[in-house]
């Protein structure tokens, strides 16, 4: 689909990096959103992207070029747009855009309702009022004492906010920046500090934001199994999954370098080593024939019509590998037959069983004689052979095939 417009990021987890916009709604913030980004008091917005213009198609507040802007009118390109604390810039998809500064927000001007001689009366009579006043009343002026930066570092001292950092910016406003644990506590703080008069821009990134950046970049490229969890540092991750270094993987690698506060990350390709340890426990149990074996919603699904024996034994081996260490990938049994048929998986049909029970055989139609360790032309190894059965193996899947002539 070709696309008119795109924006950048000027500020926040994203900061920097540029989206193409294709014709359609974009949802910017809350549960069900496109983006997954902080906006001021948890909002949502929505981009209306059209041939023609980007318009709101909602309510939520925004500035362009530190003006409140109107939300009937589509939004300008080339000038920078505060959507309710996130910044950006529009423009064609053929354009080089540039990353300028975040003005500081003014206030709605409210329209003139009074004349000028109007209120220069009101405000004549009311001098003289007060006046008068304070000639019958002098009281002695105490002036409370506001300490803005002692207020502030009080408040950093919640252990939620370790890592967060303040300034002080253009006239008057404040910029959150650094890495958080919650973002919870920091939208509080957002939260406090307007109440106190502050305009806010936050530019900080939170653990759980953090996660979800990258769980989006996973996502995007293929790997919706894989798990995130924080690393030893707030900057850094451990993904859990089936990750192997390919091409795929390396144009992840390039997304995830540009997510912002992300310094590293750590893989675990857990899920072959979870895979190979239920595979083995099955196998020494000698209950391994007739079943197959792949991973399916985040869980090592073991299928298989089992007699009551087998069936019993089978668990005990799921009990015991799901109760040692409790896996990410959790073992789970359905007692049902496997549609894989061998016509499906061989290369050609099956005319013979030979050998003996330590060294059976299989012989194909095409002069092929298959063996435990054959490996096919598909790329699907002979895991375990037996007069009954067939187990083929590739990555983390096994498959049983029944042996019919």
């Amino acid at each position: 689909m070709d696309c008119t417009y795109k924006l950048k990021w000027l500020n926040g987890p994203l900061s920097g990096r540029e989206l193409v916009l294709p014709v359609g709604e974009l949802r910017i913030g809350g549960s069900d959103s496109d983006i997954a980004l902080c906006l001021e008091l948890d909002a949502q917005a929505t981009l209306s992207i059209e041939d023609e213009a980007i318009r709101l198609a909602c309510a939520t507040p925004a500035w362009v070029e530190g003006q409140p802007w109107d939300p009937e009118q589509a939004l300008p390109l080339g000038r920078v747009v505060d959507l309710a604390g996130q910044a950006f810039v529009l423009g064609r998809a053929s354009d080089e855009l540039s990353t300028p500064g975040v003005p500081a927000r003014l206030a709605r001007r409210s329209p003139a309702r009074v004349s000028v001689w109007q209120w220069g009366a009101l405000a004549g009579v009311c001098g003289l009022v007060l006046a008068m006043g304070l000639l019958a009343w002098q009281p002695i002026l105490r002036v409370p004492v506001l300490d803005q930066d002692e207020w502030l570092a009080t408040q950093l001292k919640d252990s939620q906010l370790a890592g967060l950092s303040v300034q002080w910016g253009n006239q008057g406003s404040l910029v959150l920046k650094g890495l958080c644990q919650s973002s919870t506590s920091v939208a509080g703080l957002r939260t406090k500090l307007r109440a106190r008069g502050l305009l806010v821009y936050d530019e900080s990134v939170c653990v759980d934001t953090l996660l979800d950046s990258v769980r989006s970049v996973l996502s995007l490229n293929g790997y919706r199994d894989a798990e995130v969890k924080s690393g030893a540092r707030l900057d850094r991750v451990v993904i859990f999954g089936n990750i192997v270094a390919d091409a795929t993987w390396q144009r992840t690698s390039v997304q995830l370098q540009a997510i912002q506060a992300l310094e590293g990350w750590r893989v675990v390709n857990d899920q072959a080593l979870l895979f190979d340890d239920l595979l083995s426990r099955l196998t020494a149990r000698q209950v391994l024939g007739g079943l197959s074996v792949r991973v399916s919603d985040k869980a090592l699904r073991v299928s298989g019509q089992l007699d009551t024996q087998r069936l019993s034994t089978v668990s005990e081996v799921l009990d015991a590998f799901n109760r040692d260490g409790a896996p990410r990938l959790s073992a789970v049994f359905q007692n049902i037959p496997g549609m894989a048929s061998a016509e499906r998986y061989l290369p050609s049909s099956i005319v013979g069983i030979g050998g003996n029970v330590d060294s059976p055989y299989v012989q194909l139609a095409n002069g092929m004689r298959l063996q435990q360790g054959s490996v096919l032309p598909s790329g699907y190894r002979i895991y375990a052979l037996d007069r009954l059965s067939m187990a083929l193996l590739k990555d983390q899947e096994l498959i049983s095939l029944p042996l019919t002539l």
